[in-house]
């Protein structure tokens, strides 16, 4: 092979090498921030559904396309009862919640002790033998699992969810000991959620949990790998 020859198709290679790797860059990309991105969940506020620890797959579409560097989207839909969602409120710009939503603009919500209310009716399942879990059944059928753990979170004003706004809440109906803490339940607008939890991927205790070792491989929730967020 001659030395040209040689040089010509080590170009060929190069380039396509490049437009290779370049590619994969920009799918990923893509991916990354329109299509899904993995939130790695710190908090407790989702118990049960959501573990400290889970990382999640979150859909960036479920509720349209959001155009960069704006809050509009194309295609844009209203979430939809039940949903779990990550998402910022308005007056905390850059930190993010997951939370689920459970009222829809019109309806009138209050979080009333053990009990939530949508539109004055409960939506909660009386609990049996003092239990502090039990189960709410919201207007779509939609069913999920919540639990009341001392401070319970009370909101004895009724909050009626203006046009382009949702009202979320974690299922774990804690309050915080302080203010500063993490938000537990608000209105929230539809143009600050980032997207709609799909399932977890990966699940690792956090670090001095009862009954796991010292390294991370032995934290690992294998029975929460790959399952769904309902």
């Amino acid at each position: 092979m001659s030395k040209k020859k040689a040089e010509r198709e080590a170009r060929k290679l190069i380039r396509d090498y490049s437009l290779a790797i370049g590619g994969s860059i920009l799918i990923a990309v893509f991916i990354r921030f329109f299509v899904l991105e993995a939130y790695r969940m710190p908090s407790r506020a989702m118990q049960p559904a959501v573990e400290p620890g889970d990382t999640l797959f979150v859909s960036k579409f479920s509720y349209g396309f959001r155009i960069p560097g704006s809050q509009s989207r194309i295609g844009a839909s209203v979430p939809q009862y039940g949903d779990v969602v990550v998402l910022e409120f308005p007056d905390e710009p850059g930190r993010e919640y997951i939370k689920r939503v459970v009222g829809l603009p019109g309806d009138r919500v209050q979080l009333g002790k053990s009990a939530l209310l949508l539109n004055g009716k409960p939506v909660t399942v009386p609990a049996v033998n003092n239990d502090t879990c039990t189960t709410e059944v919201l207007p779509n059928s939609k069913s999920y699992e919540v639990c009341y753990e001392p401070p319970v979170l009370i909101l004895e004003n009724e909050i009626t969810v203006p046009e382009s706004h949702v009202y979320v809440t974690g299922d774990l109906r804690s309050a915080p000991f302080e203010a500063r803490r993490l938000k537990s339940a608000g209105l929230a607008p539809v143009s600050l959620i980032r997207g709609k939890a799909l399932f977890v991927w990966l699940s690792i205790q956090p670090p001095g949990s009862m009954g796991t070792g010292s390294d991370w491989f032995s934290r690992i929730r294998m029975d929460r790998l790959f399952k769904r967020i309902h």
